[in-house]
């Protein structure tokens, strides 16, 4: 069942993927945009790791950015698009 359901959605997935150039484009900036951020995220522990920062406050920092980027992965698509598309059962009907 999961499997048909995962299957499904790749499907819905690369079909409106496949709608429009633009979708494509976008998806690649967003992509490539995110990349950057963890990547600043990355980096500015690893330059943390190198100060006087103690490591409890370096634990906090990481739990508090994941939990972070984590609500906002979560949240975004929900504003965006007024609902959570990927759980939808009218858009899995084959």
């Amino acid at each position: 069942m999961i499997a048909t359901i995962l299957r499904l959605k790749l499907r819905l997935l690369g079909n409106g993927m496949m709608r429009s150039t633009w979708q494509i484009v976008g998806t690649i900036f967003a992509l490539l945009y995110g990349l950057g951020v963890v990547g600043m995220i990355a980096g500015g522990l690893g330059f943390a790791g190198g100060q006087e920062v103690p490591v409890d406050t370096r634990a906090t920092v990481s739990v508090l950015l994941g939990a972070g980027a984590t609500l906002i992965w979560v949240l975004v698509p929900l504003f965006l698009t007024g609902g959570d598309s990927v759980i939808d059962p009218r858009q899995l009907i084959p």
